[in-house]
């Protein structure tokens, strides 16, 4: 059996597309021995959790790769990876005489907001804060345009606003119809600001084969199966450096700033691109060679997966294949391993001090079949989400899930909805260890519950200080339920409420009749 045969079976999920059909590694000159080193070094990388991997030679899907409990049907959040989709749908409205880049906002053009070159404030602080972006955007201070080049991811906002007012629709409905549509793309959404405009900047979430498959796109010069889908001229304008045609000259140049097109950057490996968003979403192309190879993770350092990308890419090309020995399992994430249940009783409450997550606090139970969590916040709300011992359950989350994105209106337009993929164990006998995976957005959080310390320590995927080490208190009891515990507190502050306006009333009434007499 050829090596990348057992590859994909010991370790990846396939998703057949309709698009990209899927090959062996060395009829397209990448060798199994220079995958396997791009997939460790991935791995290695500190603070990372690799969630998917995809990469196309030769319009073929010669690996793809995700990593238990993160499954290949999932979406996942593209963060500023989605500038790449703005492009697209600034250059179709380009393209439908529906804008051109010399029109204008006032002094800044669309050219300036493409090449984010627009002189204005960087604040990213307005989303958080005003119901109207592009009106508080355009009250912020500025130098004049086209002088200077400065990340703002606001501008693609304001890019995905004019599009909107120039087509009647907004971008992902004007994608979908002209490039998702035709490509088989269906499983994209997109964040809406609170005025019903795409966010331009940020805010897709779709599988990381999607993203493949749209940098494939932009490899192949906008064409398809046969049918150009967007202007070729289009597509070389957003991949080759825009800046010296503004007498932008940068001060230096490294790993992550080696010129900027159209809402994309160009690498310091010659004639290669990319969209890049945080946290480690990655679609790296290579036209030279036509490579793409489109990462998905949860890194604290995006740029050290650009590092390692760029480092890996020209291995890629390499004609010689070696068999390696691999190792069944090898991309998934770690699983809490230990004992099922170490306690008498069959519910465990565990009360939080103050932290940053707003858990106030956790219940853990069991009846014969399974385990579930009952998670209370400070607001009040509750989430039940099942358990699995030493393997993951899947389930639907009610709520939303952790985000590092403050913007009013965030989460809307993501009308499918989250899930959660969740596993306990008891480790040493007194620590409890919680693992939750929320598998098609891109945050996770850990909770191991020391019993004999009394502490809480909570750790995220998505934060630099990722663990927060908390006192808790540890009740066992087989009766209340952290549902219940919430919804009590609730009831017991509205009866403590009316019995306050029952005595106050009964006072006004004493006094009321004391007057009369």
């Amino acid at each position: 059996m050829r090596p990348l045969v057992v590859l994909w079976m010991a370790l990846a999920t396939l998703v057949v597309s309709a698009g990209l059909p899927h090959s062996a590694t060395n009829r397209h000159g990448v060798g199994s021995e220079a995958l396997m080193q791009l997939i460790n070094d991935l791995r290695s990388q500190p603070f990372t959790e690799l969630h998917h991997l995809v990469v196309v030679k030769n319009g073929n899907i010669i690996t793809e790769i995700h990593a238990a409990p993160y499954r290949a049907t999932d979406t996942h959040n593209q963060f500023s990876a989605s500038k790449m989709l703005t492009a697209l749908a600034v250059g179709l409205a380009v393209q439908d005489g529906k804008l051109s880049l010399d029109d204008k906002l006032g002094d800044i053009s669309v050219r300036h907001l493409l090449t984010m070159t627009s002189g204005k404030q960087v604040n990213t602080q307005i989303r958080d804060t005003s119901d109207n972006w592009m009106e508080s955007w355009l009250a912020l201070p500025g130098t004049a345009p086209g002088k200077k080049f400065a990340y703002d991811t606001m501008s693609a906002f304001i890019l995905s606003a004019l599009v909107q007012r120039a087509t009647g629709c907004t971008m992902l409905d004007y994608l979908r119809e002209r490039i998702f549509q035709p490509m088989g793309i269906t499983d994209v959404e997109w964040e809406l600001s609170p005025d019903g405009i795409n966010t331009g900047g940020w805010g897709v979430r779709c599988s990381t084969l999607s993203m493949a498959m749209l940098g494939q796109l932009v490899l192949q010069r906008g064409q398809w199966n046969g049918k150009q889908l967007i202007d070729a001229q289009w597509i070389d304008m957003m991949i080759q450096d825009q800046l010296p045609s503004l007498g932008i000259i940068p001060s230096h140049r490294d790993d992550y700033n080696h010129g900027y097109g159209f809402q994309m950057w160009l690498n310091a490996y010659p004639g290669t691109v990319r969209a890049q968003g945080n946290f480690g979403q990655l679609v790296y192309i290579v036209p030279a060679d036509s490579l793409v190879i489109a990462v998905n993770a949860a890194a604290t350092d995006q740029l050290a997966i650009l590092r390692v990308v760029q480092r890996d890419a020209p291995l890629l090309s390499s004609r010689k294949a070696t068999n390696l020995p691999l190792l069944n399992n090898l991309l998934a994430l770690p699983l809490p391993q230990g004992k099922c249940w170490s306690q008498d009783s069959d519910t465990l409450l565990v009360t939080l001090a103050s932290n940053k997550h707003g858990i106030q606090s956790l219940e853990l139970r069991r009846d014969s079949a399974r385990a579930w969590l009952d998670i209370c916040r400070d607001d009040g709300t509750s989430e039940r989400i099942s358990l699995g011992c030493n393997h993951w359950e899947y389930g639907r989350l009610a709520g939303t899930p952790p985000y590092n994105i403050g913007a009013k209106n965030r989460f809307s337009g993501m009308d499918k909805g989250f899930s959660v993929a969740g596993a306990y164990a008891w480790t040493m006998g007194h620590q409890l260890l919680i693992q939750l995976h929320y598998v098609d957005w891109y945050s996770s959080l850990s909770i191991l519950i020391d019993l004999h310390r009394g502490v809480a320590t909570l750790t995220s995927n998505t934060s630099a200080n990722r663990s927060e080490i908390v006192t808790c208190s540890v009740d066992v009891n087989d009766q209340q339920t952290t549902f219940h515990a919430c919804r009590t507190a609730w009831i017991a502050g509205c009866v403590a409420l009316l019995v306050i306006l029952f005595v106050i009333a009964m006072g006004f009434a004493v006094r009321c009749m004391i007057g009369k007499e």
